[in-house]
């Protein structure tokens, strides 16, 4: 019969209190025996187990104190200061998913504790689970409302689920909070550049640095605001000064890579990757390097550097696994032995397992296969390996049939034969169906060849075998394609279909209302039907906080109001939600569209005094090619030679290469002269600086040529010369033989023949042939040369028996770029003097969807005047 024998309070606080005497004498070993018999004696009192953990900890002992406290958890489950050590312990030790469970816990308990919510957060953020992270971060902005740190990181969190417009709301509600805060502005600053809104992430930076040198990250986030920018010089210049500043060479190595990448500086980015490798050989310097290699197509410097790789396990398995990828249809068994590397290191992802069957089939090793199959039935349980093996093999057959044809297929690509390349598609689409690579590629053929019909059956086959991720592009595409064929119905069933798999991008949504208004000029529903989608606009404009919805208002009232409303309603309605948007300084990458809508206001309602003005705000915001054209066409108009002059200035200096700028200063500086007494000695002036540059430039400078040639033409156009015309075109000439790449020097040889036509006073027909033969001549080595397609296709349009062949080309250029709006402007006189007034209404429609110029402008009022 055993006897409980009754312990004193006292026996064991003698023995606590003996500990903690003797551990502060430095008698750790008999503390903790001391305290060891007090468990025995009483092994439930929780303050025996906390001395202990004490001392185990004091003594460089964590994780015998961790095993004290979890002991006395699982006696006492609801103690929140013991859940709360043990989640401090787990932290310490970097031990972050232990950690998180247990101030998970603690939550459970006290759901309220700020500082609990402020770490836990905190921890989740830092392993990446972003999503628990903003849930934490919101509980906590209740019982904090005002503090900007707790704003600050549920902002943080917010940008790395790429959820930016969210992460900007709450930065903006810390930053009326705290103007002040430093971390805070730098963090909105980040935002804006990430959105693209370089200038108001430039200016919070500024504004930093007026009050302080500029930290590290800092100057980091200042030098990719002045790249977004296009403002090379100024990032060059950053970097250059923070080499000298800060330690951390690499970085700005890093940073002057990307910047030399936006000007094509490919030698000397070679040089950088070299360089910064013997600095830093790190697997993210490697995968960037790889990276650069692959989309500047050298392949075999790619693999020389793949192979040479094999300082620790993770890059040589990295480096195996790209080569198996590289090498799989040009040397299965290299990369085969690659992969069997690279899978001991990603021993649990089941798709390289399963490359490795397709390898082993491709070599027609079907019983290796057949093996390996076996083996990943118990490894990865629950796959159709059975069926996966016998429809590899089955495709195995389909490709290398086509492995040939596929050869001649790119060969004939990267060749330009186009038609060659069609029919090859054609054939290893029919053997290997579902390959969404190539019924995509086919599609493009096809969209090339103008057969709209099978383009959007390949697409839409395309479309099956896509990944979720792929299938956005696919549908961009398809919309694009049916919108320049006049397929407004389709257009719009396909972006509803998109808006199933996507929530709308702003450029979606618009098109979705320009497809709406040519079914509404085509009376397709009744009135009503356009009337609702009006008022559904203004509804969600009012309800929502999005800017971007009041951006979409304010072309609904323009693309559709202008239709349904009285002038003044849809006129103050558009004008309101622009403005909206325009008076948002932190939202500045609408703004070029809140202007391009403004401009529209005001050339539809005939305020033709105000589009100076606009234009003149446009442009601070928007560097798109299109933007700077109407600025320098309305500059022409108001003969403001000046300031266009000014402006060309700066343009010509950051963009040397682009040649229309140059033209336009030509233009600019013949038309200011002609308001001079002494025009010609001006010109003769010029051309003398002209000859100069080419001569000092040692004969090799080609724009040097170019601006020679067209100098001659341009200046002397009222006054030409057989002499200048020989000048004009030697230059010219050079300056093509020069640098071939520029392909848009041909566009401008086209000004010799006009130039000749004026001094022998022949037959405009005369000079359109000698152009389209030229113009043949050039597309058939650069067939997707879209200018001059287009051109192509002008002169056909106005030869009275090659109409065909002129739409064909003209649809060849628009879809090859879409930019090319002018097209529908052509399309559209064409369809009119041919008396076909749908297709012409629709495409002057298309035209004035963008803003174009006022002497247009009046063409294509009078002409849908007269359709109507």
């Amino acid at each position: 019969m055993s006897v409980e024998i009754p312990i004193k309070k006292n026996t064991c606080d003698k023995y606590i209190n003996e500990a903690i005497k003797l551990q502060e004498l430095g008698y750790i070993d008999e503390a903790i025996d001391d305290l060891l018999i007090a468990k025995s004696l009483n092994p439930r009192v929780i303050e025996i187990g906390k001395t202990l953990a004490n001392i185990y900890l004091k003594s460089g002992s964590p994780q015998l104190a961790l095993d004290e406290l979890r002991i006395i958890w699982l006696q006492n489950p609801n103690n929140e200061e013991v859940i709360l050590e043990i989640a401090s312990l787990y932290k310490k030790a970097k031990n972050l998913q232990k950690s998180s469970e247990f101030y998970d816990r603690a939550l459970q308990l006290n759901p309220s504790n700020q500082d609990v919510l402020k770490i836990y957060g905190d921890l989740l953020y830092e392993q990446k689970d972003y999503d628990k992270s903003v849930k934490i971060f919101e509980r906590l902005k209740y019982l904090q409302v005002d503090n900007p740190e707790v704003l600050l990181s549920l902002a943080d969190s917010y940008l790395k689920l790429n959820r930016n417009i969210k992460a900007i709301e709450y930065l903006k509600i810390a930053f009326k909070i705290s103007p002040h805060l430093r971390k805070l502005r730098m963090q909105l600053a980040k935002v804006y550049i990430k959105e693209e809104l370089f200038e108001g992430g430039l200016k919070l930076l500024l504004d930093l640095q007026s009050e302080q040198e500029l930290s590290l990250d800092e100057c980091l986030l200042m030098i990719d605001a002045y790249t977004g920018q296009k403002n090379y010089q100024k990032a060059q210049e950053i970097i250059s000064n923070c080499k000298e500043t800060f330690p951390e060479k690499s970085v700005f190595l890093k940073k002057s890579i990307e910047l030399k990448k936006c000007l094509r500086l490919d030698d000397e980015i070679m040089n950088d990757y070299h360089f910064l490798l013997e600095q830093e050989k790190s697997l993210e310097n490697i995968q960037s390097y790889c990276a650069y290699l692959e989309s500047r197509d050298n392949y075999q410097e790619l693999q020389k550097v793949l192979t040479d790789i094999s300082f620790n396990k993770e890059t040589s398995a990295w480096a195996n696994l790209k080569l198996a990828f590289l090498c799989k249809l040009d040397d299965p068994n290299y990369a085969l032995d690659c992969l069997n590397k690279a899978i001991v290191f990603y021993k649990d992802d089941e798709d390289l397992h399963l490359l490795k069957g397709e390898i082993l089939i491709s070599l027609n090793h079907y019983a290796k296969a057949s093996q390996w199959f076996e083996q990943l039935k118990n490894k990865f349980p629950g796959s159709e390996y059975d069926y996966k093996l016998q429809e590899l093999i089955e495709k195995d057959k389909s490709y290398k049939e086509t492995f040939l044809i596929l050869k001649k297929a790119k060969a004939s690509l990267e060749s330009g034969y186009y038609k060659k390349a069609l029919r090859y598609y054609e054939e290893m689409v029919e053997k290997v169906p579902d390959n969404k690579d190539w019924l995509e590629q086919l599609a493009s053929l096809y969209s090339y060849d103008t057969n709209y019909i099978l383009a959007m059956e390949s697409y839409e086959k395309a479309l099956l075998y896509a990944k979720q991720e792929e299938k956005e592009e696919l549908y961009e595409n398809q919309i694009l394609l049916s919108t320049l064929y006049d397929d407004f119905s389709k257009s719009i069933e396909l972006i509803e279909e998109l808006e199933t798999c996507t929530s709308l991008k702003f450029h979606q949504k618009l098109q979705k209302i320009k497809a709406y208004r040519h079914l509404l000029a085509e009376r397709a529903r009744d009135t009503e039907f356009f009337s609702s989608l009006l008022l559904e606009h203004q509804k969600q404009e009012k309800i929502s906080l999005q800017l971007e919805d009041s951006l979409v208002c304010g072309y609904s009232y323009l693309y559709l109001g202008s239709h349904l409303l009285n002038v003044d309603e849809w006129v103050s309605g558009a004008t309101r939600m622009f403005q909206k948007v325009i008076s948002r300084v932190s939202d500045l990458k609408l703004h070029p569209f809140a202007y391009e809508g403004l401009y529209l206001v005001a050339l539809l309602n005939s305020n033709n005094q105000d589009l100076i003005a606009i234009l003149r705000e446009w442009i601070k915001v928007d560097t798109r090619e299109k933007t700077k054209d109407l600025y320098l066409h309305e500059l022409l108009r108001l003969k403001l030679y000046k300031e266009g002059l000014l402006f060309l200035q700066d343009e010509i200096k950051e963009n040397p290469s682009d040649l229309k700028w140059r033209v336009y200063k030509f233009n600019f500086m013949s038309m200011s002269w002609a308001l001079l007494d002494k025009k010609h000695l001006r010109i003769n002036q010029c051309l003398n600086q002209y000859m100069d540059k080419c001569a000092k430039s040692g004969g090799k400078d080609a724009l040097a040529y170019f601006d020679l040639g067209m100098a001659y033409l341009i200046f002397t156009t009222s006054r030409p010369s057989a002499e200048i015309l020989s000048r004009a075109q030697e230059a010219l000439k050079k300056s093509i033989r020069l640098d071939s790449t520029l392909i848009d020097l041909h566009e401008y040889m086209l000004y010799c023949f006009d130039y000749e036509g004026k001094l022998e006073k022949i037959r405009p027909e005369w000079v359109s042939s000698k152009k389209k033969t030229y113009l043949e001549k050039v597309i058939s080595m650069n067939p997707i040369a879209d200018k001059l397609l287009m051109k192509l296709g002008l002169l056909c349009l106005n030869q009275s028996n090659d109409h065909e062949s002129g739409r064909r080309y003209l649809q060849k250029a628009i879809t090859i770029n879409p930019e090319l709006k002018e097209i529908d402007f052509y399309l559209a006189n064409h369809f009119f003097k041919e008396e076909l007034f749908k297709s012409s209404y629709h495409h002057y429609l298309k035209f004035i969807e963008n803003a174009i110029p006022l002497v247009e402008w009046e063409q294509v009022k009078n002409n849908m005047q007269r359709i109507i």
